[in-house]
C-alpha cells in the first residue's frame, strides 16, 4: 500500500455498514483502557477504507504506517486486531471502532452541535450492552459526564428544545446499562440522576405536552429498579395542571388495578402515592399507608430471587414515610445475608443520610470478613486505602482484588507490592496463550514501575532473566517481551551468565 492514501469519508457516507455495529463506545473504553482510547480517539481522523465482512468489520489507519486493523464480535463484546507494536486491541482498534460508531468528540462549547450527531454518540456513549465490572463502571460514569456536560451546555445556551430528547433518552441508557452494572461507588447512579436533573430543566425551559410527560415520568417509577429517584416538584411547572391530572390519574387506576402479591408494584405504587401527597402539600412526616410491610414481614414473603429489587423500593419507601429505623435494619439484613461489596455501599449511602455511619461501619466491616474480596474493594471504595491493604494482606483475596489495591498502594509504598506483582506473574504464566503472555507483559510493565520507584530496579531485570529463562522455549512469549522492551539488561545479562 502506498503512502498517498485518500483521505477519509464520514462513516454516514460509506456504504454497507448499516447492522455492522454490535458494540459501544464504552465496549471500546473498557477494551482499551482510558489512555489507549484517548490516544484512539485522536486517530479517527486518520480511518480510511472501513468495509464490512462477513465476520466483522476491516479498515486501515493511516498512523506512523498504514495498519490494516480488524474487529469481530466475540461472545460477550467483541476483539481486535491490528499488526502495530503495540499489540492487538490497541489505538488502532479504538479508532476504528469509533469510525464504525460514527463517534468524532462533541465540543461543549460550539453554538449548536450537530444533534444528529449528538444522537447517534448518546447510543454510543451510554449503552452498555455488555456486563461492566467496577473499573468500567469508572469509565462509564467519566464518558456519561461527559456527554451530560454537553447537554447541560446546550440549555444554558438556549437549545432547550434540542436537549430535552437527548436528556430524556439518556436517562433511559444509562437506568438500562445500571442493571447489570457493578456501580459499588455509586458514579453512575449519580450520572443517571444527573439525567434527570436535566431533563427536568429542559422540560421546564421547553414544555413538552404535560399528559405525555406524566406517562413517562409515571413509567419511569413504576418499572425503576431503585433508580433515578423522581422528584415531581422538578416538573411541576412543565406538567402544568393538565399534566399533573392526568398523573394522578395514572397513579389511582395503576393502584386499584394492581395484582395480588406483587410486592414490587405495590411498594413502588406506594412510593410514587407519598411522593404526590407531599406535592399536594400534605405534611412530610405523614406515614405511609399501614399495609406497608415491616422489614421481618418483607423477607419472610421475598424470594431469594427477587428480594434485592424489592428491598431497594422498600429502603425508599420507609425513608420517605419516616421510617429511618426500618430502612437500616432492612439494609442490615442485606448485608447480613449477601456480605457484598455493594451491599455495604448500600448500606453507607443510606447510614450516611442518616448521620449513622460512624456507628454502623465496624459491624459492616467484620461482615466482611468472610469475602476478603468485597472487603477488600468495599475499604477503598470508603477512602480508606491503608486497611484495604491490611486486610489483603491478614486475610488473603483473588488476584483481581489484589491488583486493585496494589495500583493504589503503589504511589505510596511501591516497595510492598514488588513480592505480590513477581507471584502474580509466575502464577500467570502457568497458563498459555497470546492473551495469558500480553497480561504478563502488562504486569510486568508496572512491576517495572514499582521497582524504578523503589530504587530497586536492578532487581527487576534479574527477575525479568529468570522468568526469560524459565520460558525460553515460549517463543511467543519472548516475542511480546522483546515488544514491549522486556529484554535482557544488564542486571538481567550478569544473572543469566551466572545460571
Amino acid at each position: 500500500m502506498t503512502g498517498h492514501l485518500r483521505r477519509p469519508k464520514t462513516v454516514a457516507n460509506i456504504s454497507g455498514l448499516e447492522g455492522v455495529v454490535w458494540f459501544s463506545e464504552v465496549d471500546l473504553r473498557i477494551a482499551a483502557g482510558p489512555r489507549t482510547f484517548a490516544r484512539g480517539r485522536d486517530l479517527v481522523s486518520s480511518v480510511i477504507e472501513v468495509r464490512p465482512t462477513d465476520d466483522g468489520v476491516r479498515a486501515v489507519v493511516d498512523g506512523t504506517a498504514p495498519y490494516e486493523v480488524f474487529l469481530g464480535p466475540a461472545s460477550p463484546g467483541f476483539f481486535g486486531e491490528c499488526p502495530c507494536p503495540s499489540g492487538d486491541f490497541c489505538q488502532h482498534c479504538v479508532a476504528v471502532g469509533l469510525a464504525v460508531l460514527g463517534s468524532t468528540p462533541v465540543d461543549s462549547g460550539a453554538a449548536l452541535p450537530q444533534i444528529t450527531a449528538l444522537h447517534r454518540r448518546l447510543d454510543a456513549v451510554l449503552w452498555a450492552r455488555t456486563p461492566v465490572d467496577h473499573a468500567g463502571s469508572l469509565d462509564y460514569a467519566g464518558a456519561a459526564g461527559e456527554f451530560l456536560d454537553t447537554v447541560a451546555a446546550l440549555i444554558d445556551d438556549g437549545h432547550a428544545a434540542e436537549a430535552r430528547p437527548l436528556a430524556r433518552r439518556a436517562v433511559e441508557r444509562i437506568a438500562e446499562s445500571l442493571v447489570t452494572m457493578e456501580d459499588t461507588a455509586g458514579v453512575v447512579t449519580q450520572a443517571c440522576q444527573r439525567a434527570l436533573t436535566l431533563y427536568a430543566r429542559a422540560c421546564a425551559a421547553a414544555r413538552p405536552n404535560g399528559p405525555k410527560l406524566a406517562a413517562w415520568l409515571f413509567q419511569l417509577e413504576l418499572n425503576s429498579p431503585g433508580w433515578p429517584t423522581v422528584t415531581l416538584s422538578e416538573f411541576a411547572d412543565a406538567l402544568g395542571d393538565a399534566g399533573l391530572a392526568a398523573y394522578r390519574t395514572l397513579v389511582e387506576e395503576a393502584w386499584t388495578a394492581r395484582a395480588d402479591g406483587d410486592i414490587r408494584q405495590a411498594l413502588t405504587l406506594l412510593v410514587i402515592r407519598e411522593r404526590l401527597a407531599k406535592l399536594d402539600g400534605a405534611p412530610v412526616e405523614a406515614p405511609l399507608p399501614e399495609d406497608l410491610p415491616s422489614p421481618a414481614a418483607f423477607l419472610g414473603v421475598s424470594s431469594a430471587d427477587h428480594t434485592p429489587w424489592l428491598a431497594e423500593f422498600l429502603v425508599h419507601a420507609y425513608l420517605e414515610g419516616g421510617r429511618a429505623s426500618d430502612a437500616l435494619e432492612l439494609r442490615r439484613s442485606q448485608l447480613t445475608t449477601h456480605p457484598t461489596r455493594d451491599q455495604y455501599a448500600k448500606l453507607r449511602e443510606t447510614a450516611l443520610g442518616l448521620g449513622r455511619w460512624a456507628e454502623l461501619r465496624p459491624w459492616a466491616v467484620d461482615v466482611l470478613r468472610s469475602a476478603p474480596d468485597d472487603l477488600v474493594g468495599a475499604l477503598i471504595d470508603d477512602g480508606d486505602p491503608e486497611s484495604a491493604w491490611e486486610s489483603a494482606e491478614k486475610y488473603g483475596c483473588s488476584s483481581g482484588a489484589w491488583l486493585e489495591i496494589a495500583r493504589i498502594r503503589v504511589r505510596q509504598h511501591p516497595a510492598d507490592v514488588l513480592p505480590g506483582y513477581r507471584g502474580l506473574i509466575h502464577e500467570c504464566l502457568q497458563r498459555t496463550g497470546r492473551g495469558v503472555y500480553r497480561e504478563a507483559v502488562s504486569l510486568l510493565l508496572e512491576l517495572r514501575e514499582a521497582s524504578e520507584k523503589s530504587g530497586r530496579l536492578g532487581e527487576f531485570e534479574e527477575f525479568v532473566a529468570v522468568v526469560r529463562e524459565r520460558h525460553r522455549r515460549r517463543s511467543a512469549l519472548l516475542d511480546e517481551f522483546d515488544k514491549a522492551g522486556l529484554g535482557l539488561g544488564a542486571a538481567g545479562e550478569a544473572a543469566s551468565a551466572v545460571s
